[in-house]
């Protein structure tokens, strides 16, 4: 188990709150911080010092919709985080 770290984004990408979440593994973090976002916000996943992804609240709605058969959840690295 690890401690994901969740930072809220606000429209400018700023921080705007941040959480805490321990899961087994990056999809089931992505999926827990799914929970957590507002409209329109953003928000970045973090396993200590490494982004996990970055997630749109549209992107976190089809997160917390999809059905419960396994699949391989895609996100996109902050800009920040591709050097």
């Amino acid at each position: 188990m690890s401690v994901y770290q969740i930072d809220l984004l606000d429209d400018e990408g700023k921080v705007s709150s941040s959480g805490h979440v321990v899961c087994r593994n990056d999809q089931e973090a992505l999926r827990r911080a799914a929970r957590m976002i507002g409209r329109r916000q953003a928000l970045e996943i973090w396993d200590d010092t490494r982004v996990v992804g970055q997630v749109t609240w549209e992107e976190c709605w089809q997160l917390k919709h999809r059905s419960t058969r396994p699949s391989r959840v895609l996100v996109r690295q902050p800009s920040h985080a591709l050097g």
